[in-house]
């Protein structure tokens, strides 16, 4: 979930992107490598090797959402946040 915290309401909706373990699933530049352990990282809750991929985004109501596992580090994720910047920006015209 990337939504702010103050943004988020019970009868909303939220941004979302998603996380995989197959690293290869998606060009490196859009993705973020995730804490793991293989005994459960304590934050993230990941037991593997694990990207966040930014272009994989998905709007999500809060009703929807049954539990939230982990949570990304700050590190990364204002590297998260900052290649949702870069990729959500609207077409330039070059011409």
């Amino acid at each position: 979930m990337v939504t702010p915290t103050d943004e988020i309401t019970d009868e909303g909706s939220v941004h979302v992107i998603g996380i995989t373990s197959q690293a290869n699933e998606a060009a490196a530049d859009v993705t973020v490598d995730l804490p793991w352990h293989r005994n459960q990282h304590p934050r993230t809750k990941l037991t593997r090797a694990s990207v966040a991929v930014c272009t994989w985004q998905q709007i999500v109501s809060v009703s929807e959402i049954v539990e939230i596992r982990g949570q990304v580090p700050v590190p990364e994720m204002m590297q998260i946040l900052a290649i949702l910047n870069s990729v959500n920006q609207p077409p330039t015209d070059d011409a």
